[in-house]
């Protein structure tokens, strides 16, 4: 079996499935994400020794060297930092894909003394809007917030903010967003908000608005209720049993794969897909238009989705014949673990979508090779559709 979770390659992991579970990179997909590969050895000895000069430096510079160390791309800040406790929170940078790796961090080096987070909590009303005043230059407590759901089960915060010069004004955009990650908490962020606007008045609305003055925007400290009562409504009208897939209740949709070079190069997921079936439309919908996933958002039982990646260098037809054969093996393989919930058929692949309620027991599966009977194409991959897992994969053959 072959894990692979970038950036870093790892011969010597010692569990690479238990790896997989608790979002331990085994090794790297994209080579322009750190210009050096080193061993998994060698990236916890870069954690170490961030772990030591957190707890005893206060230079700012000193701390974000030692973490560029472990990555270039995370960054970090104090939650807070007394005599008896350092605790900060390590941050990815916009890049949802590396929070498995903090979140080793966390694990590894949280102890005594200090605490390492991998998402900023929610900080409450007046915390938040004292980081937003940092950045706006002056008062941001009058400003006015509405909440309202876009495509993909992801919502859309519409800030009005006195004196903002217009919906492309940055210092404006950049306190709403600090803001609503203070307020919210940055894990509800990523998983929950699409987009963020701003407006200096009124904007007209064209989505169903959620909360008391729908015209004119909730006052700011109602953010954090308005949002939780959204995410309620949706699960409320989420599935209440596990996702099975039944065959007459999946929806065609068409898609516009993406250029050659784009599709094979892996940047893009289901890049080269020119049609898809699914029980869940939304959640593929999502996304194969680019858009950040979250399981969450679409199970309120705790299921993960994630799906089989299946090279083809057969014509489409049979292709497609190819892969309905092992649909009928991997149902008989799956048992109650997973569900086959769509399939997709792209220009050079073929994809196998699944709701998966126990992933270890799914991964230990898949692993033993036996249930495909060696029909699985030489490259196939289980891959995962939320955002946070988007460098993980599994080689199945």
């Amino acid at each position: 079996m072959r894990l692979s979770f970038s950036p870093i390659p790892a011969p010597d992991a010692p569990t690479k499935l238990r790896a997989l579970i608790e979002g331990w990179r085994a090794s790297r997909e994209d080579d322009a994400r750190e210009a050096e590969l080193r061993t998994v050895g060698e990236l916890e000895r870069a954690m170490r020794a961030f772990a030591e000069v957190a707890r005893a430096s206060r230079d700012d510079e000193v701390i974000q060297q030692a973490l560029a160390a472990v990555h270039p791309a995370l960054d970090w800040e104090w939650l807070a930092a007394d005599a008896s406790l350092c605790q900060l929170v390590v941050r990815a940078c916009g890049d949802r894909g590396l929070y498995p790796l903090i979140e080793r961090l966390s694990a590894l080096v949280s102890g005594p003394g200090l605490s390492v987070v991998s998402h900023l909590p929610a900080l409450g009303h007046q915390r938040a809007l004292a980081r937003a005043i940092e950045v706006w230059g002056t008062d941001f407590s009058a400003t006015r917030v509405r909440v309202g759901f876009v495509r993909g089960h992801l919502l859309e915060l519409a800030f009005s903010v006195p004196g903002c010069g217009g919906h492309d004004d940055e210092r404006a955009l950049d306190a709403a967003i600090v803001y609503a990650e203070s307020a919210l908490g940055e894990r509800v962020l990523d998983e929950w908000v699409g987009n963020i606007g701003v407006a200096p008045g009124r904007k007209a609305a064209s989505l169903m608005m959620l909360g008391s003055s729908a015209a004119e925007g909730a006052p700011l400290g109602e953010l954090g209720g308005l949002v939780e009562r959204a995410r309620e409504g949706l699960r409320e009208g989420l599935p209440t049993a596990p996702h099975r897939g039944e065959r007459e209740d999946w929806t065609l949709l068409e898609a516009s794969p993406a250029e050659l070079g784009e599709a094979l190069s892996g940047e893009l997921p289901m890049a080269d897909v020119l049609m898809a079936s699914t029980a869940c439309p939304e959640l593929v919908k999502c996304f194969l238009e680019g858009l950040p996933v979250s399981s969450a958002r679409f199970s309120r039982l705790g299921e993960r989705f994630c799906y089989l990646e299946l090279p083809t260098g057969l014509p489409l037809q049979e292709a497609a014949r190819a892969r309905q054969a092992l649909e009928g093996l991997l149902e008989a393989a799956l048992g109650e673990r997973a569900h086959i919930i769509g399939t997709a058929t792209g220009t050079h692949r073929q994809y196998i979508i699944l709701s998966v309620r126990e992933l270890s027991d799914l991964l230990e599966r898949l692993e033993d090779g036996s249930w495909h009977r060696g029909r699985l194409p030489e490259g196939s991959q289980l891959r995962f559709m939320d955002a946070t897992w988007r460098y993980e994969w599994l080689a199945l053959c």
